[in-house]
């Protein structure tokens, strides 16, 4: 018997787990890889007994290879610190950011999320990035000072936040829409909470500034300090921090950081770029983190409010729909281990009270 299926689904549960054609080949009795590479490719049907035993191997729900793959791709220049990624572990990712996408639109059938409605800016004339962040916070009604709850300030916008279990280590974030246009920021869980703040800001800056406009003949590096001067005005706007960083000694650094709950780094380069902190204390005081070990790893700890967006769309069906976990498999596409790899710190069981019906 053969069935028809997403062949591009099967390429995609394969590379999400980091295997190669041959390794996956090698383990399915029977098959070989000249003929899966035919059946990633579309030009040989799989029966339903090797998608089984696919599936099995590479831990994913059979409904998975039959799912509506993501048309909606992913340049370059839409990564934080992309080029230092390996192509193979970027492929590993990219899978899994489709799986996630995959799952988030099958999520979406039964469920209205806020709107997205961010505006798009462009950068041009007198409008900088900065001016850019500054209207910005001033569409999401943030008031003077730091932002507490950043995560649920931008989902209260229709932007799904997601903080990935076991990325690695030299992947910061990336924005991606879905199929459905719904907005996705992708961080790196591992990464520190000033570390995350500063990178949600540099992905909302490419969401507002870059990802609706056509920017494809811009330097990709030129956006991404575009998107890193977004972040550090949105973060930590420069009429309110400019008193804290005048004549700014390296140790009122931590304090600083506390407040504004952006590492002592970005404080730096934010105190070099107002001019209240010279090129050489500049150098100096970078030096001095190198030192003692903080450009890898800040002493401070700074919090962040974890995603919920995502956790509600999953409640609701647990809760309201009444899906079992076998059904909530089947309808995503994604194992529970894969459910909670995009989920972190959350168990998929029945909540005890209903905390959906309200977004604020």
């Amino acid at each position: 018997m053969t069935t028809e299926i997403n062949h591009r689904n099967l390429l995609l549960a394969r590379e999400s787990r980091g295997i190669t054609q041959k390794a996956l080949a090698e383990a399915i009795d029977g098959l070989n890889q000249g003929n899966l590479s035919k059946m990633e490719k579309g030009v040989l049907p799989i029966s339903l007994d090797t998608i089984e035993r696919i599936a099995k191997h590479l831990e994913y729900p059979v409904s998975f290879f039959y799912k509506e793959s993501q048309n909606r791709k992913l340049n370059s220049f839409f990564y934080r610190k992309r080029v230092t990624l390996p192509n193979k572990e970027l492929t590993k990712l990219e899978a899994r950011f489709d799986t996630a996408r995959i799952a988030i639109d099958e999520l979406l059938d039964s469920v209205e999320i806020p709107e997205f409605d961010l505006p798009s800016i462009a950068v041009e004339g007198n409008i900088t990035p900065s001016e850019v962040a500054r209207r910005t916070r001033l569409f999401l009604g943030i008031q003077k000072g730091p932002i507490d709850n950043l995560v649920k300030t931008i989902e209260q916008h229709g932007i799904i936040v997601i903080f990935l279990e076991d990325a690695p280590e030299k992947f910061f974030g990336v924005t991606m829409f879905t199929n459905k246009a719904v907005p996705v920021i992708f961080i790196n869980d591992d990464k520190s909470g000033d570390n995350k703040r500063f990178t949600i800001g540099h992905e909302l800056g490419h969401l507002v500034m870059h990802l609706r406009e056509d920017v494809y003949s811009m330097d990709e590096k030129d956006m991404d300090k575009e998107a890193d001067a977004f972040s550090s005005e949105f973060n930590m706007p420069e009429q309110e921090c400019r008193r804290d960083l005048l004549n700014v000694k390296y140790r009122d650094l931590p304090s600083i950081k506390m407040y504004w709950k952006l590492s002592k780094a970005a404080i730096c380069y934010k105190a070099k770029e107002l001019g209240t902190l010279g090129d050489s204390q500049y150098r100096y005081y970078m030096m001095q983190l190198s030192k003692s070990g903080q450009r890898k790893k800040e002493v401070e700890y700074i919090d962040i409010d974890e995603p919920s967006l995502l956790k509600k769309i999953v409640k609701v069906h647990i809760e309201d729909l009444d899906y079992s976990r076998k059904e909530l498999e089947n309808l995503t596409g994604l194992s529970d281990n894969d459910l909670e790899g995009i989920l972190p710190q959350t168990r998929l069981v029945r909540p005890k009270i209903r905390i959906f019906k309200n977004w604020s």
